[in-house]
């Protein structure tokens, strides 16, 4: 398992991880996933088709050794292949309390 926790809840990250080898496209697809975006609205926004979309995201899964999109993102973002900031997300998404 590529992601470790030691009993002081720190993480560390299996190098395999870092140097996956992703392609500029694969890591803009990545940072769209991390937003959650669907494969149609990914599309729509990098100007390609949804099977395109569906195919980068299969080798994303390869690459990272993940077992869902989640899971892909999660590497990502801990082996710091992406980085998301608060002005990343969607308009108002912070500002919502638990329960609305």
């Amino acid at each position: 398992m590529p992601v470790h926790f030691d009993g002081r809840m720190k993480c560390r990250v299996d190098q395999r991880t870092v140097g996956a080898g992703l392609t500029s496209r694969e890591i803009q697809i990545l940072r769209h996933l991390a937003l959650g975006k669907s494969d149609k609205r990914i599309s729509i926004d990098l100007l390609i088709s949804v099977k395109t979309v569906n195919h980068h995201v299969g080798n994303l899964l390869l690459k990272l050794d993940a077992t869902n999109r989640t899971h892909a993102v999660a590497k990502a973002l801990l082996a710091n292949q992406i980085e998301m900031r608060a002005t990343d997300a969607p308009t108002g998404i912070f500002n919502r309390r638990c329960g609305d």
